[in-house]
């Protein structure tokens, strides 16, 4: 596969669970704020979870030789850019 196909399926992946994490995270502090005690526990798990995927994917591209910052240059969300 050529370089610049990997990156953007990288990157694309990563954009893409970056905003569930995002999400999952600004709801799991709401239902903290809340004193949702049992749900938030429930979305804080699956936001833990988006971001072991996240960790995987900068991994693999961390062994294809593509740094993290050449990642980060090649995804379109503002929030994930430093």
């Amino acid at each position: 596969m050529e370089r610049e196909k990997i990156m953007a399926a990288l990157s694309k992946a990563y954009e893409n669970v970056y905003g569930d994490w995002q999400a999952l995270s600004e709801l799991a502090k709401e239902l903290l704020h809340d004193g949702e005690d049992k749900a938030y526990q429930a979305i804080a798990r699956r936001a833990r979870g988006k971001s072991h995927i996240l960790d995987g994917i900068q991994l693999s591209a961390a062994a294809l030789g593509i740094s993290w910052d050449e990642l980060l240059e090649w995804t379109t969300h503002k929030e994930v850019q430093p």
